[in-house]
C-alpha cells in the first residue's frame, strides 16, 4: 500500500483541537459519523406484554432470509463505461484501524482494477489530520478525492474547498448529513443495519428480549443503528423491553469499560437476556468482560462482519449471537464506477448510498470470509470489471 505523510508542520488551531479530542473515540468506532443533534433515542421503552406471535414469526422468516447473504441483491449499473486514466486521492480513516484498513484496502485495489492510479493518504483517526489531506489533495493533480467513515459536517470546510477546486468527492462508508447531492456517496444503510441486528435479537429470544443498548450519540451511524432496531422491535416485539443508555467511545479504552461491569454487577441474571454491540469494538469488549464475569446468559449482537466479529462467532467462549454484514467491498468497486460517469457527465445510477446488509450466526460462521468481503461480493467485482472493459 502506498502511504503519503503530508500534512504540513503547522495545523489551524481549530482542527488540531477537533483532531486531538476525537483521536481515541474514532479509535474505538468501526465506522464514524457525527451527530448533529440530539437523537431520538434513549430509557426505557416496552411494557413487556405477551410475546406477539405474528411479529415473532415475521422475525424468524427475516433473521432466516438474512441469513442467506449470496443472495442478497444489490444495485448495478448496466451500461458499459470506458473510464479512461485517473488518479484518485483515498483519504484513509486510518491505517490505525481495523475499518480503516479494510476499507482503505477495497478502495485501492477498485481503483487500480478499473485502472486509475490510487495514492494513500494515513489520515491516524485525527479528524485534522483528514480535513488537511483533503486540503492538500484538492491542490494537486487528482480527479478525485475519496474519504472514509466521517460526516462530512466535521469535514464540511475542507470539502467545500475541494469541490470549489473542481474536484470530485465521495464519501465511503459515511452518514452525510450536509452537503446533500454534492458528494458521491458508497454506504450501507445505518438503520437497516439496525433492524437486522434486532430481527436477530427477536428471533432468537423467541420474541422475549429484554435488551440493554449503548449508544454513543455523537456518531450518527450510531444513532442510526439504535433507532433502526428500537423502530423494528417496537413494531414486531411488544413483549420486548429496550433500556438504552448513552456512553463515551473513550470509555473503550478502559478495561470493562466500567460503565459495562457495573451493569454486571448490578443487573442479575434474567434481568436482561440481550446486549446490543453498537459498534464491532464495543461488542469485542463486552464479549470479553461478560465472559469473564461468567456471564454466559447475555447474547451479544453486533455490527460489520470484520474478521474480528467472525472470529467471536466462532468462540465457545463468548457468546455472540449474531453480527450483520457489510458490503464494503462491493461499495469500492461503486464508488469508483460512479465517479467514472459523474467525469463523462453520465448519468448516475441509483442505490449504493444506503444497501441493505444480512446477518451471520454461529450456524454460519464457518463458511463466512474471513476477509472483510462478504458471500456476495465477487460477483458484483466481477460485473463491474466487466462494464469497464477490465478482465
Amino acid at each position: 500500500m502506498k502511504l503519503r505523510n503530508m500534512l504540513s508542520t503547522t495545523q489551524p488551531g481549530r482542527r488540531r483541537a477537533a483532531g486531538a479530542s476525537a483521536l481515541l473515540a474514532l479509535s474505538l468506532v468501526t465506522g464514524c459519523g457525527s451527530a448533529t443533534g440530539t437523537p431520538a433515542v434513549g430509557g426505557s421503552e416496552g411494557a413487556g406484554a405477551a410475546a406477539d406471535s405474528k411479529g415473532l414469526a415475521q422475525a424468524e422468516a427475516d433473521y432466516k432470509a438474512a441469513l442467506n447473504v449470496a443472495n442478497l441483491e444489490l444495485p448495478m449499473p448496466t451500461d458499459a463505461i470506458d473510464p479512461g486514466h485517473k488518479k484518485v486521492a483515498i483519504i484513509s480513516i486510518g491505517q490505525n484501524s481495523t475499518s480503516g484498513v479494510y476499507e482503505t484496502r477495497f478502495l485501492e485495489q477498485a481503483a487500480k482494477d478499473i485502472g486509475w492510479t490510487p495514492t494513500v493518504f494515513d489520515g491516524q483517526l485525527d479528524v485534522g489530520k483528514i480535513a488537511n489531506y483533503i486540503e492538500q489533495a484538492s491542490q494537486s493533480d487528482f480527479d478525485a478525492i475519496v474519504y472514509e467513515g466521517l460526516d462530512a459536517a466535521l469535514l464540511k470546510t475542507s470539502i467545500e474547498g475541494a469541490l470549489k477546486s473542481g474536484k470530485l468527492v465521495g464519501g465511503f462508508n459515511v452518514v452525510n448529513t450536509v452537503l446533500q447531492d454534492q458528494i458521491i456517496l458508497a454506504s450501507d444503510d445505518f438503520t437497516n443495519e439496525g433492524r437486522m441486528a434486532a430481527v436477530a435479537m427477536v428471533a432468537n429470544s423467541g420474541g422475549k428480549a429484554k435488551i440493554k443498548m449503548y449508544y454513543d450519540k455523537q456518531y450518527a451511524l450510531v444513532v442510526n443503528r439504535v433507532e433502526g432496531a428500537s423502530a423494528y422491535i417496537q413494531e414486531m416485539c411488544p413483549a420486548c423491553t429496550i433500556d438504552k443508555e448513552t456512553v463515551s467511545s473513550a470509555d473503550l479504552a478502559q478495561p470493562g469499560p466500567p460503565y459495562f461491569s457495573a451493569f454486571l454487577s448490578t443487573n442479575p441474571k434474567g434481568k436482561f437476556t440481550d446486549v446490543l454491540g453498537y459498534s464491532d469494538g464495543a461488542a469485542q469488549a463486552y464479549a470479553k468482560t461478560a465472559a469473564a464475569a461468567g456471564r454466559m446468559d447475555l447474547s451479544i449482537t453486533t455490527f460489520d462482519a470484520l474478521p474480528a466479529a467472525i472470529a467471536e462467532l466462532k468462540n465457545k467462549d463468548y457468546n455472540v449471537s449474531a453480527v450483520t454484514t457489510n458490503n464494503w467491498e462491493y461499495h469500492a468497486y461503486a464508488m469508483m464506477d460512479l465517479l467514472a460517469r459523474q467525469m463523462q457527465g453520465k448519468p448516475l445510477w441509483k442505490g449504493a448510498d444506503s444497501t441493505k446488509v444480512g446477518l451471520v450466526d454461529k450456524s454460519t460462521a464457518d463458511a463466512y470470509p474471513t476477509d472483510g468481503t462478504s458471500p456476495n461480493s465477487a460477483k458484483y467485482v466481477a460485473q463491474f470489471k466487466k462494464l469497464w472493459g477490465k478482465p
